[in-house]
């Protein structure tokens, strides 16, 4: 079924669907995160001679999830954008913002407790 590419005219609840589909399309980058956080800590391993620097610095891209997801999902989306998709974009657009937002919440609670664990 060929849908109109104007949201306002497609029937009740199609428009719902495809935001469902970018959002879910989302999720599944969001796997690129894990090879980009093993490259993080690999090049910092590789760049100090160090193992123990590949552990210590594979939770920095992870705790930067809020903006290194921006390396796949701008691309996403500009190409579901071309293809007449702006339901599925703005999926794509709502799962980002709410992985942003959750991002910036835990790094405050565990900025928060490290301050209070330091200031006993």
């Amino acid at each position: 079924m060929e849908l109109p590419s104007e949201p306002q005219s497609w029937p009740k609840g199609v428009a719902r669907q495809e935001r469902l589909r970018g959002m879910r399309l989302a999720a599944k980058l969001h796997l690129f995160q894990i090879p980009i956080c093993l490259a993080y800590g690999f090049f910092m391993a590789l760049k100090y001679g160090n193992l123990m620097q590949f552990f210590g610095s594979f939770w920095i891209p992870a705790a930067s999830i809020g903006t290194t997801q921006l390396i796949y999902l701008i691309p996403a989306a500009v190409i579901e954008v071309a293809r007449g998709r702006r339901a599925r974009a703005m999926g794509i657009a709502r799962c980002a913002l709410i992985t942003f937002l959750l991002n910036i919440a835990l790094v405050l609670l565990f900025i928060f407790l490290l301050c209070s664990q330091l200031g006993r």
